[in-house]
């Protein structure tokens, strides 16, 4: 069996008369959620054990040994189906990365004239993407692929998305790679396509030297908040390598500033090999808590929001947290009224504390005495640095322990509310109206209100000016001694000190304190 042996035996499109046939025998999987639910299926039932078992523990070389093994995971579970177990087989491929045994096993389907459901044609492609990346199909692989793809796209004028992004795999290793530019808008038709898809498409541009449309979907991918995977840089990479142009290099680390991005181990390793090459520095360097780069020496910089910036956000916060979450929905509109004559005279304040996220840091089933100090110990570790406090809260507070409550109230100034200091967008919003500077104090990481900015600038904004603003509470003793986890004295943004660049590393080590950084220096 050939890999060039035509696929007209996989799907013969033109043996059918009408559709109502053709839907029988191939799986158009046109009803998204009804697809997923498939395949989680599928991978419950099927992926974790039992085809594993019998397929990578045997040795396969002949069409009879494909037929027994294919044979026995039919008998061996009721629920693997002679319409879900090719399907099946080639996902213990993918996960295994056995990609040639897979391909094996297409090749046996076509021997054998098993047709092959839309489903399993898509993990084929898959298969062959994976197998030969980042290098182009074969010239009668790719005249099989085409040639199929044009027979499916006599039956759909429009492909459904799962069928789409595996389309856009395989095509992108071919000559027909802008073909790939047109399953991405079907995509568009449904759905919001994934970095996936983005990301194959951008590494094809730049394998085929067209720099200025791969720039082009780099840009609209962040645009929609969707950064693609590490191929799409690389690929960028390898297209300039050989120029030896650090002005190209430079312009793909102004992308990962604008949008901080971090290196995974590939990107870091791919960096580091083409600066040896160029006879150039690149070291990887753990920092702590110094903010001094211990290969070049420089300082590692803390990027300010500028007032433009910071009055942007204020805005977008206000319009897409407050007022577009309904924040006011249960609040009274006395309390409504209150709350905003109190934040437009308010004065601007050192410090704003989360009065209940601080109280209940230790858990909801303690006695209020120790609320009371632990909200009293917060405010005290301020107030001694001569600090200006403001405490949200909420009105029960004042039945707490009268000593510790009463030093608070003579030491910050209180807002209190039925409900409504509950909601943390106000916390939000009294800092941002505070000034940039505000320190804020709440365990909570307000992931949910960053997904509530739509532009995703402002959403990078808004992570950057949390991330230097917020004081975390981790533990006060029973002396009243406050540990905070605080910001770090610089910004996990890529960053160019002189004539060298520093890129953080994505690193997944669960140490917060030790963050990774590559240093490319001449």
């Amino acid at each position: 069996m050939r890999c060039s042996q035509s696929l007209y035996t996989l799907v013969k499109l033109h043996t059918f008369h009408n559709f109502k046939c053709l839907q029988s025998y191939i799986s158009t999987f046109r009803n998204v959620p009804n697809r997923k639910v498939k395949i989680e299926q599928e991978q419950k039932n099927v992926l974790g054990n039992v085809i594993p078992s019998i397929l990578l523990n045997k040795k396969i070389q002949t069409v009879n040994d494909w037929s027994h093994v294919r044979e026995e995971i039919l008998n061996t579970n009721v629920q693997i189906t002679s319409k879900s177990i090719d399907s099946a087989i080639l996902s213990v491929c993918m996960a295994s990365k056995k990609y040639q045994l897979g391909i094996e096993y297409v090749e046996y389907l076509k021997h054998q004239k098993i047709a092959l459901g839309l489903a399993t044609l898509g993990k084929y492609f898959k298969l062959l993407y994976l197998k030969n990346y980042p290098k182009n199909l074969s010239e009668p692989e790719e005249a099989d692929i085409y040639n199929l793809y044009e027979e499916l796209r006599k039956v759909y004028k429009v492909f459904d998305v799962f069928t789409c992004e595996n389309l856009i795999h395989i095509l992108s290793l071919t000559n027909y790679w802008r073909e790939c530019f047109r399953l991405l808008d079907e995509m568009k038709i449904s759905c919001q396509p994934g970095n996936v898809a983005y990301s194959v498409i951008i590494a094809a541009c730049f394998r085929n030297n067209d720099a200025d449309l791969g720039w082009s979907y780099l840009n609209e991918c962040a645009e929609k908040d969707r950064f693609p995977s590490t191929i799409a840089y690389t690929s960028y990479i390898d297209l300039h390598e050989q120029t030896q142009n650090l002005e190209t290099l430079e312009k793909l680390f102004k992308y990962f500033q604008s949008y901080d991005i971090k290196c995974d181990i590939e990107m870091t390793n791919k960096m580091i090999n083409v600066y040896k090459k160029m006879k150039l520095k690149a070291e990887v360097i753990t920092v702590k808590n110094s903010v001094k780069c211990r290969n070049c020496h420089n300082q590692l910089q803390k990027l300010e929001l500028k007032d433009e910036e910071f009055d942007d956000l204020k805005k977008a916060i206000f319009k897409n947290v407050i007022i577009g979450s309904n924040v006011f929905y249960k609040t009274t509109p006395k309390e409504v009224d209150e709350f905003k004559w109190f934040v437009a005279n308010m004065k601007k304040y050192d410090v704003i504390i989360d009065g209940l996220n601080v109280a209940y840091s230790v858990g909801t089933k303690h006695p209020s005495h120790v609320f009371a100090f632990l909200v009293k110990s917060a405010v005290q570790h301020f107030v001694l640095q001569n600090k200006t406090v403001l405490l949200l809260g909420r009105t029960h507070m004042q039945k707490w322990s009268k000593p510790n409550w009463s030093y608070v109230s003579k030491n910050a100034d209180i807002f209190l509310t039925q409900t409504l200091s509950h909601d943390d967008p106000y916390l939000l919003y009294c800092a941002l109206n505070s000034g940039k500077n505000t320190i804020i104090v709440s365990r909570d990481l307000m992931r949910n209100h960053v997904f509530k900015l739509n532009d995703i600038k402002l959403k990078i904004l808004f992570s950057r000016w949390l991330l230097q603003c917020q004081y975390q509470l981790l533990h006060i003793n029973d002396s009243g001694k406050v540990f905070f986890k605080y910001p770090l004295p610089y910004s996990r943004t890529a960053q160019k000190i002189g004539n060298i660049w520093h890129l953080p590393c994505d690193d997944s080590s669960n140490n917060s304190d030790l963050h990774k950084w590559l240093c490319l220096s001449k």
